[in-house]
């Protein structure tokens, strides 16, 4: 991408107490700019969780199950599944759904939480059936087999799967900005967790275009993050977010696969 974004993060911490409203104001392009955008932020305050990591962005090893992650998302974009949930929430609430609703370009003081909550309910199955046990699986393979591919084979792969991935990251985020408006914190930090997975589950494919989605997804869920932070009273996320791998989406792996493509696709 040629585009660098800086993100600049101002703190002003409010020191009166948990009856001080939170607030998040996003300014994009701030101080005439380009891609400089500026996170203005109103906290309250919050000691150290004990235990230390009882907020957890990540599962822990034993945790997880054996089983394919990717097959229980695959199952997700069925007929009717997640592509037509989506379908039904925009007819039935518009464009505004995708100019704000799962991002912070509203304020969550400003979402018309009824008409959300009714959108959140209708993905309710999806996360129960498909989402969160894709969530939990050990491994994630989305079954491209790159290293079998040979001639143009190579640059006609179709990665779907991955690609329809950004719909699931939008409805758990959305989910998650519905959980914090209502100050469900530890459903908010559930949804954040399978979010920062999927991220890490897309990213980790060997192909350029998969880390730069896993990395779209990262964002998505770091700006529900934000909106945590700034809710009033909402837990200290310190150690939940040290724990998060360093990088989320490793791409090295895929720029060594895409530097071997020329011999793949010209085995000669």
């Amino acid at each position: 991408m040629s585009c660098r974004l800086t993100l600049c993060i101002a703190f002003i911490c409010c020191l009166m107490g948990t009856s001080s409203r939170a607030e998040l104001t996003v300014i994009e392009d701030a101080e005439g700019q380009q891609g400089l955008t500026v996170f203005r932020m109103t906290v309250t305050p919050a000691a150290e969780p004990v235990p230390a990591l009882k907020h957890r962005l990540t599962l822990r090893p034993h945790e997880l199950k054996p089983g394919n992650a990717a097959t229980y998302y695959l199952r997700a974009y069925a007929e009717n599944g997640l592509g037509g949930t989506w379908k039904s929430v925009r007819e039935e609430f518009g464009e505004v759904v995708d100019e704000g609703w799962y991002s912070n370009k509203i304020p969550l003081s400003e979402l018309p939480l009824d008409q959300v909550r009714k959108a959140s309910s209708q993905f309710d199955d999806l996360v129960s059936m498909f989402i969160a046990p894709a969530s939990s699986r050990r491994g994630c393979d989305w079954g491209y087999n790159l290293t079998e591919l040979r001639g143009t084979e190579v640059f006609a792969l179709m990665l779907p799967g991955v690609q329809q991935s950004r719909s699931i990251s939008r409805m758990l985020a959305l989910r998650t900005r519905l959980a914090i408006a209502e100050s469900r914190y530890a459903d908010a930090i559930d949804h954040m967790r399978m979010n920062y997975r999927l991220a890490r589950n897309v990213g980790q494919e060997p192909i350029l275009v998969c880390g730069l989605v896993g990395l779209a997804e990262a964002r998505v869920t770091g700006e529900t993050v934000l909106d945590l932070i700034t809710a009033p009273d909402s837990p200290n996320l310190y150690w939940a977010l040290s724990e998060l791998p360093r990088p989320l989406v490793d791409m090295r792996a895929a720029i060594r696969m895409e530097m071997s493509n020329a011999t793949r696709i010209f085995p000669a």
